[in-house]
């Protein structure tokens, strides 16, 4: 194997690899200004071995950076290190979608007091046909549908209920 001493061990950027390659080989071919230009295929050689010399270094320390949970950035790299540590790490899965509250034509509004009705803006509602549970989700602690309004009130929807747990740890 080839001994490389015209390259300095300190030199760690691809540039400063290339130049040391350039001043090698004028050094040794002392008509290197003549033949040895940009355009020589020695240089192209070089240039390309350069920047594949580059992309090895990329490739290096994308691979240590994603084999550390702390500085992980894939998602892919995420999910595979929970899982060798016995974690199953999946989003959640739930039915979403949209529903529209509006006053029922002919009802007798004179039988809720107030101008109108306040509803919880994390309300759980059933649903007849198939008797799940779903959440309303709203940017807003509540909203108001008032008696005068016939206009649809349309707001997102999830299904199932929030769960929360209080516990103390060390």
């Amino acid at each position: 194997m080839a001994e490389l001493k015209f390259l300095s061990k300190i030199k760690t950027t691809a540039n400063d690899i290339r130049r040391d390659a350039s001043t090698y080989i004028t050094r040794v071919y002392k008509r290197s200004s003549v033949l040895f230009t940009a355009a020589s295929p020695f240089a192209q050689i070089i240039s390309v071995l350069s920047d594949i010399t580059e992309l090895l270094m990329f490739y290096i320390e994308d691979s240590l950076v994603e084999q550390n949970i702390y500085t992980a950035q894939h998602a892919e790299s995420v999910y595979g290190m929970s899982r060798l540590t016995g974690h199953d790490a999946t989003r959640g899965y739930a039915a979403f979608g949209e529903i529209r509250f509006k006053w029922q034509p002919g009802a007798d509004k004179a039988k809720i007091a107030g101008n109108g009705i306040v509803i919880d803006g994390k309300a759980e509602v059933i649903f007849q046909t198939n008797g799940l549970f779903y959440t309303l989700l709203t940017p807003k602690e509540f909203f108001r549908i008032d008696k005068t309004n016939m206009l649809p009130v349309t707001t997102a929807v999830v299904q199932g209920v929030f769960e929360d747990q209080t516990f103390t740890s060390t």
